[in-house]
């Protein structure tokens, strides 16, 4: 993803949307095949198991046995940050359908913070546009990432409108507990595999043993391996030859210690290995996915090549990663015991410098984030705090704030202490996250350090990055307060900490209702922004002025301001943040009785929101349109939009928007003379707008960072008050 200002993406790990390939003594289970197939037209396959009971294996085999096309996406734990998964999902689908995502590649890269349902809503209409077959979308090891809420809140809505020429697999070690699937299941849309389906019967057993060794089991021997091994397939894979030969070895069970899985892998297969394959094994474990540059550059030697090959033809529990390049990754559990076996074999130094060589070898091929991990893997702080405080900015900007946080809960406070602009980051991150008290109390570790350094700019930066959270809390006064003081701090009074603090000081005067004050400092906040050739944050800019004039009743500058918003939204590809910029300019010519040119690009924001699958602007844009049709007396019409834009804003849970469009439809039915209906839409808004919070007003999503929206009432030429517009100003 591009940060809103041009910022670089994150790079996508393409080894990890590539389906493995299937191995040749891959046992197919027809009985296994036969059920996921008879289920092909559910929405979900859910197959969920714990560790080593063959869920990839299944899906591996059933992808390659069916006709359907496939993306595949394997998790893991940097795939919780939202940005990343985007990215990463995106990639996936365009492995098999190139042009499928571009709608939905350019809203993520322009956006300054990622709103999820929009970048869903843009996918699923983009995949029923422009994918033709019927394909299958995989999800592999989803436990990766089941404690990331934006991620299953992504996954949620994408099942949630999943068109009909798609199946999602999800294969997890435990059930998502965070998706909510009972509405689906309901529905009869979720078929699953779990455990007990998965394990393998003594007839599997018998064929599986035979195909790896070329012996015959009698059925009792298969009942027994079925029974001690609880059909555990990795038990049965890591002890079937060794029982072959007559030794009785109980098998570890899913539920034993991993103390005794070790045990029985060092006994029957590490011990016997010639010393060179240990040591390649157990120090090339340090990384997750292996090529044969990789291994060689980072274990210091020049035929991994040839170990890989040796490694995988002797089944020693690697799978071959699908795709450009010759890339492995060992079973999950081996990996363990590797790691396991280094960690007793070999000193902290150098177990440290081949994570220092994996991070230089990672950050040559611009891979930032899985160099970072390697530092903070090798106990080497200081570097990893050099490297982070090098990209934080960066993955801030991308939205990656769980990234962040995750990479500061690595670092010990002394090495925080050295890097406060960490801090700052991290602060911004846990407001983003809602973690208000955790990023008050970032900012107020990393200002002591400004401070004591007599760093001016550095504390200018704290105060303008905490001054929105104080608005979040209600404390209007401190948020001035400290916009006004990094004013007074910055090195550059026409810097971006400048423009920023100007915006964040023009934002609560809004909120004050001192639109004049407030347009004077959004004004300075675009100075600085276009001197800079910030494009993002002076579209922003823009749409905070045109707001701000549109309450003010000044709606020439309004429109001006908003045209001008149009024209870098659209410079940037943003069709969300566009369409939600000419829903704002079409209120303001409606303001001012210009019903043809309102309705115009009203018309132009339903598309574009459409495009872009921001179903919350789409409302706002279909009950605006609603007005002007009425104010048109095109009655017929305006009740047609209230109700498609009633229903979009109900699925999107906008009680606000809920609240006016049902107050409008009953003003619109009021003048269409049925008075018994307009009766009831003004009954059903008034009880819903008193469940909501005292002192809330009709339309009140935020307009300028916290500014209530909804445009004056203005008054029509025949004397009747004109209804406030549900589109009103965002930025």
């Amino acid at each position: 993803m591009r940060a809103a200002d041009g910022d670089p993406s994150p790079p996508v790990i393409v080894t990890k949307v590539r389906p493995p390939r299937r191995r040749r003594d891959l046992l197919s289970r027809s009985r296994l095949i036969d059920y996921v197939s008879d289920n092909i037209d559910r929405k979900l396959l859910l197959v969920s198991a714990p560790a080593g009971y063959g869920k990839t294996s299944l899906l591996i085999d059933f992808v390659h046995a069916s006709d359907f096309p496939v993306s595949w996406y394997r998790l893991d734990s940097g795939d919780s940050d939202p940005v990343v998964f985007f990215e990463h999902l995106l990639t996936a689908i365009e492995q098999t359908y190139p042009d499928a995502c571009q709608r939905t590649r350019a809203a993520l890269q322009s956006e300054e913070k990622v709103d999820v349902e929009s970048i869903v809503g843009s996918l699923v209409n983009e995949i029923d546009e422009k994918i033709p077959d019927f394909f299958l979308l995989v999800l592999d090891d989803y436990q990766n990432i089941d404690d990331s809420l934006p991620v299953n809140r992504a996954v949620d809505t994408l099942l949630h409108y999943l068109p009909l020429n798609v199946q999602l697999i999800i294969s997890s070690r435990s059930l998502p507990t965070k998706l909510t699937l009972t509405r689906l299941a309901g529905e009869g849309q979720v078929a699953g595999v779990g455990q007990e389906q998965l394990r393998f019967t003594p007839l599997e057993i018998q064929s599986l043993v035979e195909q790896l060794h070329g012996k015959l089991l009698s059925e009792m021997e298969c009942e027994r391996l079925a029974r001690e091994s609880e059909g555990w397939i990795t038990a049965l894979v890591l002890g079937s030859e060794r029982l072959l030969d007559g030794i009785r070895i109980g098998l570890a069970r899913p539920a034993a210690d991993k103390v005794r899985l070790f045990d029985f892998l060092a006994k029957e297969v590490y011990s016997d290995l010639p010393d060179h394959v240990r040591a390649f094994l157990t120090q090339s474990a340090v990384l997750e996915e292996l090529s044969p540059s990789l291994c060689d550059f980072v274990l210091d030697r020049d035929d991994s090549a040839d170990m890989l090959s040796w490694v995988e033809e002797h089944n020693l529990f690697v799978s071959r990663i699908e795709g450009e390049g010759d890339w492995h990754r060992y079973h999950q559990l081996f990996h363990d015991f590797l790691l396991d076996r280094l960690a007793e074999a070999t000193s902290p130094d150098a177990i440290s410098l081949l994570h220092h060589r994996a991070a230089d070898w990672y950050d040559a091929v611009g891979q930032p984030a899985v160099a970072i991990r390697h530092l903070l893997a090798s106990g080497d702080h200081g570097a990893a705090a050099d490297r982070i405080n090098g990209e934080v900015a960066a993955a801030h900007a991308q939205g990656r704030w769980q990234t962040v946080v995750r990479w500061a809960d690595s670092l010990p406070e002394e090495e925080l202490a050295a890097y406060p602009s960490i801090l700052v980051h991290l602060g911004m991150a846990h407001s983003y996250v809602g973690d208000v008290a955790a990023a008050f109390k970032a900012f107020e570790s990393a200002q002591g350090i400004y401070v004591r350094r007599g760093d001016t700019e550095g504390e200018a930066a704290v105060l303008v990055s905490r001054a929105p959270v104080w608005r979040i809390v209600g404390s209007l006064d401190n948020a001035a307060s400290d916009s006004r003081r990094a004013l007074e701090l910055a090195v550059d009074p026409n810097g971006l900490t400048a423009g920023l603090a100007h915006r964040s000081l023009g934002a609560s005067l809004v909120q004050r209702g001192d639109m004049a004050a407030a347009a004077e400092e959004l004004q300075r906040a675009l100075a600085c922004f276009e001197s800079h050739g910030a494009i993002a944050s002076a579209a922003h800019a823009q749409t905070d002025l045109s707001a701000t004039y549109q309450l003010s009743g000044e709606i020439e500058r309004a429109i001006h301001h908003s045209r001008a918003a149009c024209e870098l939204w659209e410079q940037l590809g943003n069709f969300g943040a566009l369409a939600l910029a000419l829903n704002n300019m079409a209120t303001a010519y409606h303001q001012q009785g210009r019903f043809e040119e309102a309705r115009h690009w009203l018309l132009e924001a339903v598309e574009k929101a459409r495009l872009a699958g921001v179903r919350r602007v789409e409302a706002m844009a279909l009950i605006s349109l609603g007005d002007v049709l009425a104010d048109l007396n095109d009655f017929v019409g305006a009740h047609e939009h209230y109700q498609r834009g009633l229903e979009l804003a109900q699925v999107v849970g906008d009680r606000a928007l809920v609240c006016y469009g049902l107050a409008a439809q009953g003003e619109a039915l009021r003048l269409d003379g049925d008075l018994r209906r307009a009766r009831n839409r003004v009954r059903v808004s008034a009880r819903r707008l008193r469940a909501r919070h005292a002192g809330a007003r009709l339309g009140g999503v935020r307009a300028v960072d916290g500014a209530p929206r909804g445009r004056r009432a203005g008054v029509r030429s025949d004397g009747r008050a004109a209804r406030g517009s549900a589109g009103a100003p965002v930025p």
